[in-house]
């Protein structure tokens, strides 16, 4: 009887490669206010999606301050401060679109004569 070990090798994998994250499920948790030295706290690690995270208009916030969202893909970070969410590294493309849609713009009222 011939074995091959080449087939063992294929059966048990000698690198864990983890596992991929449910649909929408791309917000991790970096940083736990609720951790207290070598014990994980409430969230550290945990995945989230973006509609788990953000309150609606009628909601509280429930998630401590200080707490710090990751984007598994993007890196992008998501934090809460006194209650209310903050992005802290908005990409500047972002951050200059939304400033030039926030301008004050006057509205235009039609003079009597160019009706």
């Amino acid at each position: 009887m011939c074995i091959d070990f080449k087939f063992l090798d294929e059966l048990f994998p000698t690198e864990f490669e983890g596992f991929t994250a449910p649909k929408g499920y791309l917000w991790k948790v970096v940083n736990d206010p609720t951790r207290i030295g070598e014990d994980q706290g409430l969230f550290f690690g945990s995945l989230f999606r973006l509609l788990d995270i953000l309150p609606t208009w009628d909601e509280i916030s429930p998630w401590p301050d200080g707490i710090i969202f990751e984007h598994i893909k993007t890196g992008q970070r998501l934090t809460f401060i006194n209650g209310q969410s903050k992005y802290m590294n908005l990409p500047d493309e972002v951050t200059k679109r939304r400033l030039r849609n926030r301008r004050d713009k006057k509205p235009v009222y039609p003079l009597p004569g160019n009706l």
